[in-house]
């Protein structure tokens, strides 16, 4: 409501969850890094690529916080909630937090783990927050050029935040909204500022799809190359030519969001080459420093999104498609093969991540639209894996963490976001529409139906502690699950 008493037209989003109590809250979090990004030379418009907080607080149920506490600590039960007893074998300490040898909330059992470790859940408190932008995930935009541009400008929200400082540690295709044709990042109540950053706890966070190899491992994997070289990396870009990219690339994106909705073009064929010499890195566990995320973790979850958004993607078969529709359908199945294959089977993942040639020859069996943006997206992988062995090296001779500020490496920012503007601004000539993703079209079935029955082919590897894979930013809802629910939203007006 206006200060005249006249309602205000414009949308909120209002999220509600539940939060770790000692966890810094989002809002606090967002505000932190913006004033921390203030300091930064050359940087990037904050408020363009994060979402904006209007408001947030705790949840008060008359004078007391809304939290479980009492649940945890054992103390009595709710009013008009039935006491029964428990019987305890040893004796337990009252406190804030639960323990459990379960292991790490959705960790791999893989052959020849140790036992897991025992791992603490904090309490937990009500939370809600309000934001001034409506967005709908990137699993929703229906242009892959308009998902591209909205990737580029998710990379420099994140080369903003690891300048700062911080890490986000849930990168997801939920967690990348796409707000009148801009990228933004958002839910970043699981940031981490590198001073605060502790060795790990046990308890992950992030989305199993994207979740970098050691992340999901908990242990340093990235070692030194046994077979092959890598290319020697690029200078980093001063700041103007930096800025000189971006406003040649705004007008070029303004043409495309224009013509969205045209119908695309003969699509290009990509010029036939073939996949680069096997190399592979040695993957062994790194002991000597305690494991903790870190830039380069949160860097190759992006690059798993994008790769999801290449091969999650159902398209829409061009008019102008030289393929009859049997040959349409029979490479869009091979396509879903490779798919599931790459987020379903744990080795294929890893070696289409540290082994060349094998994210290729997957490629080389979906669309061949998609064959020349594969090519690019691998070159940046082979740089990230290239800074992954540097920092690598550093750690094993220091015996100690690498600094944050000496773990970024600007090229792989420039280069992410070089690589897909140009594929956006090639692809928009010929646009691939999207059919919306399977997962997010069977996210809609089950918002329509009500249904709390999972999609097991894609939800059957995701790990959130949050709902599945949607933004509490997001336009849509999520549907009702069988279970206590950790966060909720809902679209209003002021």
């Amino acid at each position: 409501m206006k200060d005249n008493g006249k309602f205000d037209s414009t949308p909120l989003v209002l999220k509600d969850s539940w939060v770790d109590s000692g966890r810094e809250r989002e809002g606090a979090i967002l505000s932190s890094i913006r004033e921390a990004a203030k300091e930064l030379p050359d940087a990037y418009d904050f408020d363009k690529h994060f979402m904006k907080a209007k408001a947030y607080s705790d949840v008060y149920i008359g004078h007391s916080k809304d939290d479980t506490h009492l649940l945890i600590r054992g103390r009595p039960s709710l009013k008009g909630m039935e006491a029964k007893p428990l019987v305890i074998k040893e004796k337990t300490a009252r406190g804030p937090q639960l323990q459990s040898n379960a292991g790490a909330t959705g960790a791999l059992k893989l052959p020849g783990n140790d036992a897991p470790k025992l791992v603490e859940y904090s309490a937990k408190i009500h939370h809600r927050i309000v934001f001034t932008e409506v967005g709908v995930t990137i699993a929703e935009v229906g242009s892959l050029a308009v998902a591209l541009f909205a990737m580029a400008d998710a990379a420099r929200a994140l080369f903003t935040l690891h300048r700062c400082g911080w890490v986000h540690r849930d990168i997801s295709v939920g967690n990348i909204l796409v707000v009148d044709g801009v990228g933004k990042l958002t839910d970043v109540e699981y940031a981490k500022e590198e001073r605060t950053m502790e060795r790990h706890s046990g308890v992950r966070t992030g989305t199993l799809f994207f979740m970098s190899l050691e992340v999901e491992s908990q242990s340093y994997r990235y070692d030194e190359l046994t077979a092959g070289e890598l290319p020697e990396g690029r200078k980093a870009q001063n700041p103007s030519s930096r800025s000189t990219r971006d406003k040649a690339t705004e007008a070029k994106r303004a043409k495309v969001l224009a013509n969205v909705n045209n119908p695309s073009a003969a699509p290009s064929q990509p010029p036939a080459s073939g996949p680069p010499p096997n190399a592979t890195v040695a993957v062994r566990d790194e002991g000597s420093v305690p494991f903790k995320h870190n830039p380069l973790h949160d860097f190759e979850a992006l690059v798993w999104v994008v790769i999801w958004i290449f091969v999650c993607s159902k398209f829409v078969k061009p008019e102008t498609s030289a393929m009859s529709d049997k040959e349409w359908d029979s490479t869009l199945a091979s396509h879903a093969r490779f798919a599931k294959r790459l987020f379903r089977e744990e080795g294929f993942r890893r070696d289409a991540m540290v082994t060349d040639g094998v994210l290729l020859r997957g490629f080389h069996t979906t669309l061949p639209q998609l064959l020349e943006p594969a090519r690019e997206l691998d070159a940046v992988r082979v740089d990230l894996i290239a800074q992954f062995v540097a920092v690598h090296k550093r750690r094993k001779q220091t015996k100690a963490q690498v600094p944050y500020e000496n773990m970024i490496n600007p090229d792989l920012y420039d280069k992410i976001i070089e690589v897909l503007e140009r594929l956006a601004c090639r692809i928009s000539e010929s646009d691939m529409k999207i059919n919306i993703s399977a997962w997010a079209q069977q996210q809609k079935r089950m918002r329509g139906a009500e249904s709390v029955e999972e999609d097991g082919a894609t939800q059957s590897r995701k790990q959130r502690k949050t709902r599945s894979g949607q933004s509490a930013t997001s336009a849509v809802p999520q549907s009702p699950r069988p279970r206590p629910a950790t966060r909720s939203w809902t679209q209003s007006r002021q």
